[in-house]
């Protein structure tokens, strides 16, 4: 990963929380119920969300993510750990389309070998993830 995007990365987080605990001080001074009220109910829209994506990949063994602002990974389970395949963000990560470079069949050797032989089922499974016109597979 880009150091300059860890950085800005890092930076981002720090600035929204400590702008959280300012704004949760001030609020709990002015709101004390209500803050808890709307916090708890936040906190626990977070939780349910989190295990939903966590039940949902794991029920389908496997998933498409982005692992930085140049690539994406699709990944399966196996023997209880995700191992992956990556694929490269060729333009502007910022707007869309969003293109990703992927294996041509005559290449597809060079990934893991629990692919071989599956690379229709894996490139379908990425474009129903990744729909047109917001992202495009372009192989190489």
């Amino acid at each position: 990963m880009n150091k300059l995007w860890d950085l800005r990365f890092v930076l981002a987080g720090l600035s929204i929380f400590c702008g959280a605990v300012v704004a949760l001080k001030w609020a709990s001074q002015h709101f004390p119920s209500q803050l808890l009220i709307v916090g708890s109910i936040f906190l626990f829209a977070v939780l349910i969300r989190v295990v939903w994506v966590v039940v949902r990949n794991n029920a389908k063994g496997w998933r498409v993510r982005s692992i930085s602002p140049e690539g994406w990974v699709y990944e399966e389970r196996h023997n209880g750990a995700w191992v992956g395949i990556t694929m490269a963000e060729l333009m502007d990560y910022r707007e869309p389309p969003h293109v990703l470079r992927i294996m041509s069949a005559s290449r597809w050797t060079e990934y893991p070998e629990w692919t071989h032989g599956r690379r229709d089922e894996i490139v379908a499974r990425i474009k129903a993830e990744l729909k047109e016109p917001n992202y495009v597979l372009q192989e190489g």
